[in-house]
């Protein structure tokens, strides 16, 4: 089989070469089957791209498609009903938004575990060895109080009375070097 002829073979298929060349293949067909098998087959692939037997996937996706645009359109979908659905949607969006303003206040939550404070709080957690009466003394001297602990992984809340931020931070420095916590930190 001669590579030329070869290579070549796709468009002499499709009828797109000269006629000095395509004169050139006609004659090594004649003398070279192999090659003429391979032309026979493209004339085939050919033959089935032009012309398929059946219908691809897409063209039943698109059928389907065409179907379902068509039924939407038909008569029998009052359009009035459509305006209503509109009118109905908007009236509840603004009837949620007057409630939703109505019902706010301004008072602050209060939880159901108890009263909230507005003090600021930290959390600790004591090593395990810690005696009460130390942890009572910490608590103390950094003027604090617990609201809530230990937690499950023994955390305790604490409230600093009346700190500025800079006493928090003072007050979070004296409990780190008290060596009695393993864990200090703003809540």
């Amino acid at each position: 089989m001669n590579t030329d002829e070869q290579l070549d073979l796709p468009w002499y298929v499709n009828n797109s070469l000269d006629t000095n060349r395509r004169q050139a293949i006609e004659t090594q067909l004649s003398a070279d089957t192999e090659l003429k098998l391979e032309a026979e087959f493209l004339q085939h692939v050919r033959r089935q791209v032009k012309h398929p037997t059946s219908a691809s996937p897409g063209e039943f996706g698109w059928q389907r498609l065409k179907n379902q645009i068509q039924e939407t359109q038909k008569p029998g979908h009052p359009r009035r009903w459509q305006g209503l659905a509109i009118a109905a949607s908007v009236l509840l969006m603004i009837q949620g938004g007057v409630l939703f303003t109505l019902l706010q206040t301004d008072d602050s939550y209060a939880p159901l575990s108890g009263v909230t404070h507005s003090q600021p709080t930290i959390q600790i957690r004591f090593k395990p060895d810690v005696r009460e009466a130390d942890m009572r003394k910490l608590l103390l001297d950094i003027q604090g109080q617990i609201l809530d602990g230990p937690s499950a992984n023994g955390l305790y809340r604490v409230a600093l009375a009346d700190a500025s931020n800079d006493q928090i931070a003072q007050r979070i420095e004296q409990i780190r070097n008290s060596g009695l916590v393993e864990h200090v930190a703003r809540d």
